[in-house]
């Protein structure tokens, strides 16, 4: 018998806040803000053979492993990488958002999801309306739920600056 594991991995790079650090154009028409906690680099789980191409804007390569990357700009855009793999890789998503993101709370709107199954070849496009999901910021740690507001013991996923 063969055990499979799944793994996820998300990453996010964002630039720096505005002068009011708290406040930023927001993914609400311009009207939300940004914490400014929020923006950076976030990774957790395990891939290998990924690489950055500046000219589809998009992680490429023969992938080993999952993962998942988040980008959260000060602009109020966001973006999401994923590759899911069960002993090879299954599936790709890339999306593109608008948010906003104060006291734990994160708003999407306007959200994109493509979609590969031929490891980036093809990719079929989605729009999601939006979402709301909660976060906690710990140091270089990102505290990550869909359903509830996480604690450093509670949580759905942990990601590292």
């Amino acid at each position: 018998m063969v055990a499979c594991l799944a793994v996820t991995t998300i990453f996010a790079t964002c630039g720096k806040s505005s002068s009011n650090d708290d406040e930023g154009s927001g993914g609400n028409g311009g009207k939300g803000k940004i914490d400014a906690e929020l923006l950076g680099s976030w990774f957790v789980g395990d891939v290998t053979g990924l690489y950055y191409d500046a000219v589809t804007g998009r992680y490429t390569g023969e992938v080993a492993g999952g993962g998942t990357l988040r980008t959260f700009k000060n602009d109020g855009t966001c973006t999401w990488f994923s590759i899911v793999g069960i002993t090879s890789e299954v599936v790709r998503t890339f999306s593109t958002a608008k948010y906003s993101a104060e006291n734990g709370v994160i708003k999407t709107t306007n959200e994109v999801l493509e979609t590969s199954y031929d490891k980036g070849k093809t990719w079929t496009k989605s729009n999601i309306t939006g979402m709301t999901s909660y976060y906690l910021v710990v140091g270089t740690y990102l505290y990550w739920s869909e359903d509830y507001q996480p604690t450093t013991e509670k949580y759905q996923t942990q990601f590292r600056k």
